[in-house]
């Protein structure tokens, strides 16, 4: 999962293409408030003026989208998302042919 702390007055920020849900939370911090922020997902027009109370989430499906989102309250926002799920050798993994010397690993 990733986790992208959104500080107050953010500015735009591109979170790039999600392909899982997106999760926005409000964590009440430094001020437990109510948060404001606009969102774009995709060639959607932005969505403005979104409130979000504090502890609360408001989840979006991107489907692929490219997102961006400009936090302009007074509290830090989460955006979460998951990543897809992929094998080690999906992900770049390269197993090495190499022998190694392990003997100074204890067993």
């Amino acid at each position: 999962m990733s986790v992208i702390n959104l500080q107050p007055h953010s500015g735009d920020v591109n979170l790039g293409a999600i392909s899982t849900q997106l999760h926005i939370y409000n964590t009440g911090k430094p001020s437990a408030e109510t948060g404001h922020y606009d969102i774009k997902i995709g060639n959607n027009a932005w969505v403005l003026g979104v409130n979000i109370q504090t502890g609360h989430t408001d989840t979006y499906n991107p489907q692929g989208a490219v997102v961006l989102i400009n936090n302009w309250g007074m509290t830090r926002l989460q955006a979460l998302y998951g990543t897809l799920a992929m094998s080690p050798e999906e992900a770049g993994l390269e197993t090495s042919t190499e022998d190694r010397d392990l003997s100074h690993i204890p067993k």
